[in-house]
């Protein structure tokens, strides 16, 4: 299919001339003029309705929703056709491409047309439904009627008609490929221009090959569509990429040398980074089991060792999927939550807060330590932690899953699933291992470092000291939980959101429940709105030294914290003591 988003035959036959007055007049309270240009530029230009550009029904195997893609063809081509030029200007100012011409737009669509499917499934599901019920389809079976739907689909006045229903639809698919248009440009430059510094800080006795495929999406997207993205080269060398400054990231390795260089006994694996300021690539990081006893005791040992080195630099949301567990070696993964100022809930009771303020104050807040959240009589709750997380926990909401798939009955269910988490904890020669027998050893890791801290403080807080490295660089705030934003994203893809902007609006107003706690949240809906109408989870970022709160879009609102991230582990830091330390120890003992 993918070879037909780079014929040049998709275009040829009648016009739709009379259709995109149509289209406009629907689209104007809707889009903005730039969306409004890009569907008028794909429907009308020549376009041929030949039913036998779909793939045969016995072909698809389960994936017959995949025919909403050959449906988009035009919106996807004229994105296609903008990433063409974009590889042509790179062959012009590279001499060698660390990728193959020929494959590369292959490479980059998996993502794009995953994301596609995802927003506009059930809508088509709908419409089958509709149609079904309408007897519009043909066929002596459901799979046929199901197939009928996209051969009539297929046909640029119904395609019209179809984004006339559903206008929202259509804009956040124009938003979409526009995103991965540029994201995939934005990767393939930073690959280009870094490939020499690439070569020699991760693969300098081999050379990777060429980029073979790549995992988008590999985190949550901000910012315009960008994620962090795996990239897998022709040697099976691995690297991860991501598009903001690691330069967090590498001080948090300066700060594990030098716990190491102070004769910590369990010393930190430190990984390889390679910081470009507004990107960079970092080693990747495969799972592997360990071979020993003693190698578990050591993993465990180091964890504590984080604990206690987190619980120093104010960090949260340390959860499962940010970490690995290499062998006797855990990695953390995802540094942005480092230095993590407060947030003030003025208007909680007195017994609430003082309950917040121990939390907030101690180890648990950094998300490493099990934790059972979201518990009641109905339901035994389940933990996300780094370290207590297990495979196969039933999650508390019930998931979106496909009933009648490739059917004119096609139709969508909720059903309960079980949480795949299998990454981040040690197992012995592929075994399960059980947390609570390590116990010891994470107690053991975290005084020694605790320790350690305690009597070089002076040093981390001197004005040359390593702490201050952390001040100027950005760091992420959570203002609410990451899952919230995405469950709402997820839902606002149901078609009776698709059909006016405005009620996708009030969807989203749904973020104003729970505010009064937190009146400073308030502050930022708009932000987080604007975000989620770009297929984004909202973005908030300060700096360690500032109390400044700065959404995606940059706009900065002054004075939002209370303390900085720094002050607050600056203090933390002047307070380590023997009786903290017993404290601390006794919260997880």
């Amino acid at each position: 299919m993918n070879k037909q988003f780079q014929s040049s035959n998709w275009y040829q036959g009648t016009t739709l001339n009379e259709r995109i007055a149509s289209l406009h007049k629907v689209s104007d309270s809707n889009f903005n003029d730039e969306v409004n240009r890009e569907l008028a530029q794909a429907f009308s230009a020549p376009y041929a309705y030949n039913s036998d550009n779909l793939p045969p029904l016995e072909a698809l195997k389960g994936q017959e929703i995949s025919l909403f893609l050959y449906v988009i063809e035009p919106l996807i081509g004229q994105g296609c056709n903008r990433l063409h030029q974009g590889i042509n200007n790179l062959k012009q100012n590279y001499s060698s491409l660390p990728f193959d011409l020929q494959t590369i737009t292959d490479i980059l669509l998996v993502n794009l047309l995953e994301n596609l499917l995802t927003m506009s499934s059930r809508t088509i599901a709908l419409e089958v439904q509709v149609a079904r019920l309408q007897n519009r389809l043909q066929g002596d079976t459901p799979q046929q009627r199901f197939y009928s739907f996209f051969q009539q689909l297929r046909q640029p006045e119904k395609l019209v008609s179809l984004l006339e229903e559903y206008p929202v639809l259509a804009r956040q698919l124009i938003i979409c490929i526009e995103q991965w248009v540029t994201v995939s440009l934005e990767f393939l430059q930073h690959l280009c221009q870094d490939w020499e510094n690439i070569k020699t800080t991760f693969s300098s006795d081999k050379n990777p090959g060429n980029l073979v495929a790549i995992q988008a999406g590999a985190g949550d997207t901000h910012k315009g569509g960008h994620s962090v993205i795996v990239a897998y080269f022709s040697s099976g060398f691995k690297l991860v990429y991501k598009p903001r400054s690691l330069a967090i990231d590498v001080h948090f390795q300066e700060i594990l040398t030098w716990i190491n260089q102070k004769g910590y006994k369990a010393p930190f694996k430190t990984v390889k980074i390679l910081n470009c300021n507004s990107h960079g690539w970092v080693e990747f990081i495969a799972p592997q089991t360990c071979t020993c006893e003693e190698e578990i005791r050591r993993f465990y040992e180091r964890q504590g060792g984080y604990l206690a080195l987190l619980y120093a630099l104010e960090a949260i949301d340390f959860h499962y999927e940010n970490l690995i567990a290499a062998g006797e070696h855990p990695v953390l993964i995802d540094l942005e939550c480092l230095f993590h100022p407060r947030i003030s809930e003025p208007d909680s009771n007195k017994l609430e807060l003082l309950v917040n303020n121990i939390f907030n104050r101690s180890v648990l807040r950094i998300g490493l330590l099990p934790q059972r959240i979201w518990s009641n009589s109905d339901y035994d709750g389940i933990d996300l932690s780094g370290l207590g997380a297990k495979q196969g926990q039933l999650l508390p909401s019930r998931a979106l899953s496909w009933a009648g798939i490739g059917t004119d009955d096609m139709h969508l269910a909720r059903e309960q699933i079980r949480m795949s988490a299998k990454n981040h904890r040690p197992t012995l020669n592929g075994a399960e291992v059980n947390v609570l027998d390590y116990a010891q050893a994470i107690s053991t890791g975290f005084t020694q470092v605790y320790q350690l801290l305690l009597h070089n403080r002076d040093d981390l807080l001197a004005e040359d000291g390593l702490l201050t490295c952390f001040e100027k660089q950005e760091v992420r705030v959570l203002l609410r939980p990451t899952r919230l934003y995405a469950s709402l994203l997820a839902e606002s893809f149901h078609p009776d959101l698709l059909r006016d902007a405005l009620k996708r609006d009030q969807f989203f107003d749904r973020l104003w429940l729970g505010v009064e706690p937190k009146p400073d949240v308030a502050q930022v809906i708009r932000a987080e709105c604007e975000d989620l109408w770009q297929g984004d989870v909202p973005m908030f970022t300060t700096r360690p030294y500032s109390r400044d709160l700065f959404t995606s879009s940059g706009k900065q609102i002054a004075n939002f914290f209370d303390e900085s991230g720094m002050t607050l582990a600056r203090n933390r830091l002047q307070q380590l003591s023997k009786n903290d330390l017993a404290l601390q120890t006794n919260s997880f003992n």
